[in-house]
């Protein structure tokens, strides 16, 4: 807690409080739009950083490009962490557009780089070269760790060296 005021209005003070980040569960969203930009891939990774041993919850959802979720997509999916395969699934199909994967448990909190290569839009039990859409693009997409602890503390630092400063040299910026 750090106390603070105005030196052109002393009767102006306030408190800045720091505290430890409240830890909820928040996903990642990840958007990929294939070459001919009829296909978004959205990929809402569960939680939002990776974190060591434990598992990655991908929810993966394919639009068109009004927004509208395209039925009957088949696809392939690739997670890889550290040159390490997470994830592989070459057969994916979703009836409704969208789609629940998980990952192995995770070796570390590094990034974890995610492949999808759309296949065409049809039902599976056919002949997939009457498959419509975009086939073979291949959407690249990365959760990355979060650096948001350490971002807070820097701020914290420079709000407080700021506040120590001008204390010090009764220099007042001007805006």
């Amino acid at each position: 807690t750090f106390k603070y005021f105005c030196m052109v209005h002393p009767w102006m003070e306030g408190i800045v409080t720091v505290q430890a980040e409240m830890m909820e569960e928040e996903e990642t969203y990840l958007h990929g739009m294939s070459s001919d930009s009829t296909v978004e891939v959205v990929i809402e990774a569960t939680p939002a950083t990776p974190v060591s041993g434990q598992p990655l919850s991908l929810e993966i959802t394919f639009h068109d490009n009004e927004g509208t979720k395209i039925k009957h997509v088949n696809y392939a999916i690739v997670a890889t962490q550290d040159g390490n395969q997470v994830l592989s699934k070459s057969d994916g199909h979703t009836h409704t557009g969208e789609d629940s994967l998980t990952t192995s448990a995770l070796a570390s909190a590094g990034s974890v780089d995610i492949q999808v290569t759309l296949k065409g839009q049809g039902l599976p039990d056919v002949d997939p070269s009457i498959w419509t859409g975009p086939k073979g693009d291949v959407i690249k997409l990365t959760v990355v760790p979060e650096f948001g602890p350490i971002a807070g503390v820097i701020l914290a630092i420079s709000i407080v060296s700021i506040i120590a400063l001008t204390a010090k040299t009764r220099v007042i910026p001007k805006l």
